[in-house]
């Protein structure tokens, strides 16, 4: 083989080296931009730059939308992004990654090493926990969880993501767009080898670049630039060497088909558009996804990387009904509370009618009908307890929690609807569980014995204490009442209670002042209600019909004086239950302090101890049911005031999904024009030339080398088939748009008409169920007192038959009317908030927390205030003036009860929108539970 030196001409040295060095350049730059994060990162940067573009135009800022979450997220994953480790693989499909059918697998599946969980290890050590190591969870923090934990909610995050995506790729079609490539090859011919001739051989080192860049316009012209250099080395044969460059540029502007910025920015507008529809329903998906958390709402459609639909947007309720989610998990802690309730109630009837029943009072088989129901209650309420359980594992899984993750609820929004409060609820069962050990040491024959003297000691202090927090609960009752008048003055004026459909009575201010005052003289005393009486008239003189009284003497064994009852009945009638408390208290204290008398028995002493504590239970006993009667008063309604068209025009303006669906309708109605585009002719300006070099010089261009080309091209439109079956569907489709808009608004209207109804129906039933917790009440306060009331003269102890079957009764009611009453009020807080959400005046805190806006009216709205607070007045009557500090009885020990709390003051919410009477007093207070 014969080699030739290659061509060293000095002259030319730089021009080669320059060739050599860009094609040795354009490798380089290939090869350095294949780094996998680099791509990911420059993909998040224009991406979430779009994002916040688009979020400009929206009416709210759109938080924490980056993809991958927080370390504290359970689904964070701390490794590299770009070069994740490999999850645990099964054993045997692992095995066909090394080798499969026989030939052997690629070895290297394991660089990036290898990890044994998927899930974040490091998110628990985020989570609160409280002394027990659960998570407290309340509407907060299940929101907070919910955000960093739920799949779906990550899901929409990346459809969002990916509508960016869309946007890029579009925006790409119009920016410069440059390409370049280099082939280079090294070839050998032989000797001998076909077309060579005799004696000689030739090695070729043969490179060619492509440099080129394209420019889409607007009006749909395209211009396309490139540079093509190709360099030939001759190493064996003839000493030869070769350089070329051709310059070339291409112009196409179509002037019909395909023509035109409308046609062009089709593609481009769409995802704009689209991308604004997706951000503004990643908005409305977070409200929706609240309402789904802490309401048990369906979250409705999230973003999407297309173009959303108007039949997506269907406008319907998205889960209007039951209060779901933390709502029903917080209901039914409330129902399985008020069922522990009705099982110690019958377990104290039961113990009572074992002991009537000892007395001959009653028969066996009133004995046995209690605890029949006890053992009934008690079954429902290991019911309630195992499907609680159930609910807070699948609401675990809903937060994007493990179900085996300990939590406890922590939420104080139902405690309003303790009627008795946690703490006089277990004096009460730490009072009936001393009276019942004493009894047992009684019949024992076992002496007072000292813990039990330490229990009983702290048990009576604590009474007194328990008795200053009814005081508080009688004091809110008092100033509650201009607004509780107010509301029940608009409810009065309800069509089905004007038809006589309803009982007037629920909606009675006169039966509300007689409530006040028969609540007034059992727990303050005769002379206190008659105090409260007089001055109840004469502020609310108008509400009262002439010659009707302000209460009815239902109960009248405890009210009318009777020289027959015992010392403490007559003490009870004319100081009340109040000092009643505090004077069973210090008899409790005094007799275990002063100890047995001269010549008493230690089993007499005991006997005496127990009559006191259990008169000291009966108190308390009828305290709880006073302070149920004073917080059932009190508990009130956020008003909605809101007519269904003045609802339907504020969703029309401000309503995200609203925006999206008249947005999706012109974006239906502009595919018209592009479809009658293609019906056209084509017709396109053509221009195009080229300019190459001269001899072996790769930059040296001469003129007399170039070509130019310009001419028309035209296509008649003899074949539109498809091109017109796809325009008349179009027009068919914007048609359907059309219905699908208009079905859309119906059933916006439907939704909030919907809600609207159900909140006026929740709101007539809230003052009907009151009425009906005031009869439970009632009924198990009198069926209690035939129980514990002696025979008075001329009468048979022998009590009646029905008496059992009753007791069971009054206390079923009470559970029912006390479930029902808080069932009605978290319904309506569903529906308010559902009426938020349809309205689309719904706004979130930077948590992603409801900001709620109190009372819902078409002024609040139109003047974008929330939670306004006006001026309070003064209450109608200080309850320290009506019920004054407990005097002792007669002849007895004087105990000066400590000082009662001022009410707390709470700023009342904005007035009615509709227009009512004008209102004495204060504004309204919100019930406060302990």
């Amino acid at each position: 083989m014969q080699y030739k030196r290659i061509n060293t001409d000095v002259t030319s040295r730089p021009k080669r080296l320059i060739a050599v060095l860009l094609v040795v350049g354009t490798i380089a730059t290939s090869l350095v931009g294949c780094n996998r994060a680099f791509y990911r990162r420059q993909a998040d940067r224009e991406v979430y730059c779009l994002i916040d573009q688009a979020e400009r135009h929206t009416p709210e800022e759109l938080n924490d939308y980056r993809l991958g979450g927080t370390p504290e997220s359970r689904y964070f994953d701390p490794y590299s992004l770009d070069c994740p480790p490999m999850p645990t693989d099964d054993p045997e499909s692992h095995k066909l990654m090394h080798c499969v059918d026989g030939k052997k697998g690629w070895p290297f599946w394991d660089k990036d090493g290898q990890r044994s969980s998927i899930e974040n290890t490091g998110w628990l050590a985020s989570l609160p926990r409280d002394v027990n190591g659960c998570v407290p969870l309340d509407r907060g923090t299940a929101m907070s969880l919910a955000l960093n934990n739920s799949t779906t909610y990550q899901k929409q995050l990346e459809s969002l993501y990916f509508s960016a995506l869309d946007v890029t790729a579009q925006r790409f079609r119009f920016d410069v767009q440059f390409f370049g490539g280099n082939d280079t090859f090294f070839r050998a011919d032989g000797h001998d080898g076909a077309g060579r001739k005799a004696g000689f051989s030739s090695s070729l080192l043969a490179t060619d670049t492509d440099i080129a860049f394209r420019k889409l316009f607007a009006t749909g012209g395209e211009l396309a630039v490139g540079v093509a250099n190709g360099l030939v080395w001759q190493f064996a044969g003839p000493d030869t060497y070769a350089g070329t460059t051709l310059l070339d540029f291409s112009v196409l502007q179509p002037l019909l088909r395909g023509a035109g910025r409308a046609v062009v920015l089709e593609r481009l507008t769409d995802s704009e558009r689209a991308l604004l529809a997706n951000t503004r329903q990643m908005e409305r998906y977070r409200k929706t996804f609240y309402g789904n958390i802490i309401a048990g709402r369906n979250t409705g459609p999230g973003p999407s990387s297309g173009s959303l639909s108007i039949s997506t947007l269907s406008g319907a309720p998205v889960g209007a009904g039951n209060a779901g989610g933390i709502y029903r998990l917080l209901e039914n802690e409330v129902k399985i509370r008020n069922q522990r309730a009705n099982v110690r109630g019958l377990q104290n009837s039961y113990e009572l009618f074992v002991d009537l029943n000892e007395f001959g009072r009653v028969d066996r088989l009133q004995v046995a009908q209690v605890q029949q129901q006890l053992f009934s209650s008690q079954s429902s309420l290991l019911s309630q307890i195992n499907s609680n359980r159930n609910e807070l594992d699948s609401y675990k899984i809903t937060l994007g929690l493990p179900p085996d993750l300990p939590v406890t609820l922590d939420d104080p929004l139902l405690d309003r609807f303790n009627l008795i409060s946690p703490s006089l609820a277990d004096v009460q069962r730490r009072l009936d569980e001393t009276l019942r050990t004493l009894r047992e040491d009684a019949v024992e024959k076992r002496p007072l014995q000292p813990e039990l003297i330490e229990e009983l000691r702290i048990i009576a202090r604590q009474s007194v204490v328990e008795r200053q927090a009814v005081d508080r609960d009688y004091h809110l009752l008092l100033e509650s009442v201009p607004h509780r008048r107010e509301q029940l003055i608009q409810l009065a004026c309800r069509q089905e209670v004007l038809d006589g459909d309803l009982d007037r009575r629920a909606f009675s201010v006169s039966e509300l002042i007689a409530r006040i005052v028969d609540l007034t003289k059992q727990y303050g005393g005769s002379d206190n209600a008659e105090k409260i009486r007089l001055e109840l008239v004469s502020r609310y003189a108008e509400d009262i019909p002439e010659g009707a009284t302000l209460y009815d003497e239902v109960d009248v064994d405890i009210n009318a004086a009777d020289p027959n009852v015992e010392p403490a009945e007559g003490i009870r009638k004319r100081l009340g239950i109040r000092a009643m408390i505090d004077v069973a208290a210090e008899r409790v204290e005094k007799i275990l302090t002063d100890g047995p008398v001269q010549g008493e028995t230690e089993d007499q002493y005991l006997r005496r101890v127990i009559g006191e504590v259990g008169q000291l239970s009966s108190e308390i006993f009828r305290l709880t049911l006073i302070q149920a009667l004073a917080r059932v008063d009190t508990a009130t309604l956020t008003e909605v005031s809101l007519d269904a068209c003045q609802g339907l025009e504020i969703a029309r303006d401000t309503r995200l999904d609203w925006m999206n669906a008249r947005a999706r309708l012109v974006d239906v109605w502009r595919e018209i024009q592009v479809a009658a585009n293609e019906l056209r002719s084509d017709l396109d300006v053509t221009v195009d030339g080229s300019m190459g070099t001269i001899g072996d010089d790769p930059w040296k261009f001469s003129g007399t080398t170039g070509r130019l080309r310009l001419g028309l091209e035209f296509d008649a439109p003899l074949t539109r088939l498809l091109e017109r079956n796809e325009y008349r569907a179009t027009l068919i489709g914007y048609a359907q748009a059309r219905r699908d808009y208009y079905t859309y608004e119906d059933k916006i209207n439907q939704s909030l008409r919907r809600i609207l109804r159900a909140i006026e129906q929740a709101e007539v039933n809230f003052e009907i169920q009151r009425s009906a917790v005031h009869i439970a009440i009632s009924q198990v306060d009198l069926v209690r007192f035939r129980l514990t009331r002696p025979p008075g003269p001329g009468e048979s102890s022998k009590l009646s038959p029905t008496t059992a079957r009753d007791l069971v009764q009054a206390l079923s009611g009470l559970l029912r009317a006390e479930n029902e009453f808080m069932s009605i009020w978290l319904n309506y807080e569903t529906q308010r908030l559902a009426l938020d959400l349809d309205l689309g005046t719904m706004r979130l805190s930077p948590s992603g927390e409801w900001i709620d806006p109190g009372p819902i009216t078409a002024e609040t709205i139109q003047a974008a205030t929330f939670n306004a607070p006006l001026e309070g007045e003064a209450s109608v009557v200080e309850a320290e003036d009506i019920i004054g500090p407990a005097p002792a009885p007669e002849g007895g020990p004087t105990l000066a009860p400590p000082q009662v709390d001022p009410a707390p003051t709470v700023a009342p919410p904005p007035p009615s929108a509709r227009p009512v009477p004008p209102r004495p007093g204060p504004p309204t207070l919100p019930f406060h539970g302990t």
